[in-house]
């Protein structure tokens, strides 16, 4: 079983950069249990 994505999605760099932040933001708060990303 495999997931394909319908809209495929380009990230550069910069956009990255934000993301891991973000998700780095959302684990170190402490009312967020998991945090899941499909990014590769």
């Amino acid at each position: 079983l495999e997931r394909i994505p319908n809209n495929p999605t380009e990230v550069d760099d910069v956009q990255m950069a934000d993301l891991e932040k973000l998700i780095d933001k959302l684990e170190d708060n402490e009312d967020v249990q998991t945090v899941y990303t499909n990014l590769a």
